[in-house]
Formats: structure tokens, C-alpha cells, sequence
């Protein structure tokens, strides 16, 4: 894990799936108004996806198993900010089922149920955050624990969007793409809106989604109204620019 990394990455919502909705409900008060504005209250929940993929391994029945544990650490001050503002208990477990829910969409497995805590850690900044996991490793049919676990990527790391400057590696849950700085995929070109679109992993896809007010999404030369899934070969209109869809073997 590292520790005090910042993570800036927004998510600027539209149509809310359930998932979304999760993610709404965790990062809105007390988070909002204990970052504001130091750091996006999204970011909460980007950090908690992003920890739950770096921390998944593989077994040797071909199975992904993700953490069930997840420490989120924060300066003391701000732990105390989130003890005078709100009811720690329900804030946990808004987390404990934005995870679980990310989980299930992913295509993972974990040993246990999902447990959040947040804990006290004065190397961390004031307004930041970090995130450790741990994996608990299921026993072996004779009781004692496997050792046959290796890093693995999860299925949506197979894919990647050729950009008109070069390829991209997808595999998170969510990517953001648009001209702001703090998406996960930025174009500059003056045509795209600062939040054009979404990627969003679900039953071994990605679905796109169109997240501008004004601008077009075209898939294939043809409008995107609703999220739809991707394939290989899918061409994506954001403006003027064009990215195509790969998904290697």
C-alpha cells in the first residue's frame, strides 16, 4: 500500500445505478463536509476500489479473490471531525456494501465478509486519506493455509482503448474519460466536455455511458442514450476524437 497517496479522480454522476447510488451515499456528509475542499469526498470511494484491485490474487483454480479487509487511515483531527458529525457506525457500513456490491460487479471472490475500519495515523496529511488491505487466505484441504496464490489482474485488465496518441490499459471499475485533468483517460482536444464519458465494468464488460450535458457520446457513429455494452473492435465518438475498443488475449 502507499500510504498519503492522493487521489483526485472525481465522479461526476448522471444516471445512478445501484452501484452509484452506493457510492453517492458513502461520500456525501460527513465526508463532504470533512475534505471540502481539501480533497473530493469521491475520492473515498475511488481509493476503496482502487485498494480492493491492487490487492487481488489469483488461486490455482483460476478464481480472483479480492481483500475482505480494509483499513482506511486518516490524521486524528479529522477522525475526530467524523465522531462530532456523524454516526461512524452507519458511515462503515455504507462502505462495507459499496465494496461488497464492487465485488460482486467485478466477478470476484473474497474468504470473508467485507469489514471496514478507520483508524487514527498522524503520518497522514490532514484531509487525506490511506488505505491498507489485507487478504486472508482460505485454508487447504488438510487445514493448513495455501501458498499457491499469485498476482493476478482481474478480467477488465485484457482490455484497452487506442487513443488517437497511443493505447491505454484499462481495468478499473470505472473510468472516467474527458478533457479535465483529474479523469482517469483526458483528451485535450477542445471537442470533448470536461466529463464526456464513462466506462463502467459490469458482468465481464464495460458498458459505456454518456456523462455530458452537451455534447455528444457516438458508439460506432451512432448516439449512445443509454449505458450500452462494449465489444472488441467498438469504435467511440467523443466530439471530434475517435477511440477504439481492444480486448487482447
Amino acid at each position: 500500500m502507499h500510504f498519503g497517496e492522493p487521489f483526485t479522480i472525481i465522479f461526476p454522476v448522471n444516471r445512478l445505478s445501484q452501484f452509484e447510488k452506493l457510492v453517492e451515499q458513502l461520500v456525501e456528509a460527513p465526508f463532504a463536509r470533512l475534505f471540502k475542499p481539501r480533497l473530493h469526498p469521491a475520492d473515498l470511494a475511488k481509493a476503496l476500489a482502487r485498494a480492493m484491485e491492487q490487492g487481488a490474487v489469483a488461486t490455482a483454480d483460476g478464481r480472483v479473490l479480492v481483500p475482505s479487509r480494509y483499513t482506511v487511515r486518516l490524521h486524528p483531527a479529522d477522525v475526530a471531525v467524523l465522531h462530532r458529525q456523524s454516526d461512524l457506525a452507519a458511515e462503515i457500513s455504507a462502505a462495507e456494501r459499496y465494496l461488497t456490491l464492487l465485488v460482486r460487479e467485478t466477478g470476484g471472490t473474497t474468504t470473508a465478509p467485507v469489514r471496514v475500519k478507520i483508524v487514527e495515523d498522524d503520518s497522514v496529511a490532514v484531509g487525506q486519506m490511506a488505505i491498507a488491505t489485507e487478504q486472508l487466505s482460505p485454508p487447504d484441504a488438510d487445514g493448513s493455509d495455501t501458498k499457491q496464490f499469485q498476482p493476478a489482474l482481474p478480467p477488465a485488465n485484457r482490455w484497452r482503448l487506442h487513443l488517437p496518441a497511443g493505447t491505454v490499459s484499462l481495468g478499473m471499475p470505472i473510468v472516467r474519460i474527458g478533457r479535465d485533468p483529474a479523469n482517469d483517460v483526458v483528451l485535450t482536444h477542445p471537442t470533448v466536455s470536461r466529463h464526456h464519458a464513462q466506462l463502467r465494468w459490469q458482468n465481464g464488460v464495460y458498458f459505456v455511458e454518456n456523462l455530458s450535458r452537451r455534447q455528444p457520446l457516438g458508439l460506432n457513429f451512432a448516439a449512445v442514450e443509454n449505458p450500452t455494452p462494449l465489444k472488441a473492435g467498438d469504435s467511440l465518438q467523443l466530439g471530434q476524437v475517435t477511440l477504439r475498443i481492444e480486448i487482447v488475449p
